[in-house]
């Protein structure tokens, strides 16, 4: 039968481990919160992607015992990580990423793209023209867009 002395020092060893493993994680969640801003900051990574991010690569095994081996290029050469290892190095090396449909710059306000035919180019006071042009058209209905155009000259 365990002693008042014994109960306590096993409860105070099991308070101990859970004090321990709750630090393990807090310095995981700490390692990878690191790595997570650092792809944000970057454009690795959309804010959208980065939700639970760093919780769940938190929570991926990193000790040696976890370790996988892949194959890495076509010469039979292979690598072991852990899978935290493995995620930690595929955000270090994602390369930023552009909205899908997204012009490269951002036009200044007001303004749009042409696709003017090869060896073209649109005059910017023309370009100015039709938006005002357009704009004349929403605001009287039925105007033609010549009658729009020539609206706006007078």
């Amino acid at each position: 039968m365990p002693t008042e002395k014994q109960k306590a020092l096993e409860a105070e060893n099991a308070r101990l481990k859970k004090q321990l493993k709750l630090s393990n994680y807090q310095a995981r969640v700490s390692e990878s919160q690191s790595v997570v801003d650092d792809a944000l900051k970057r454009g690795a990574l959309t804010p959208a992607q980065a939700q639970g991010m760093v919780e769940f690569m938190a929570s991926l095994p990193g000790d040696e015992s976890a370790a996988f081996e892949f194959s890495v290029g076509d010469n039979g050469e292979t690598k072991k990580e852990t899978p935290r290892e493995y995620l930690k190095r595929l955000l270090m090396n994602f390369g930023k990423q552009a909205p899908v449909g997204a012009p490269e710059h951002e036009e200044p306000e007001g303004q749009q793209r042409y696709n003017a035919p090869s060896g073209e180019a649109v005059d910017p006071d023309d370009a100015k023209l039709h938006q005002q042009a357009l704009e004349y058209q929403k605001q009287h209905p039925g105007t033609t867009y010549v009658d729009a155009v020539l609206a706006i000259e007078e």
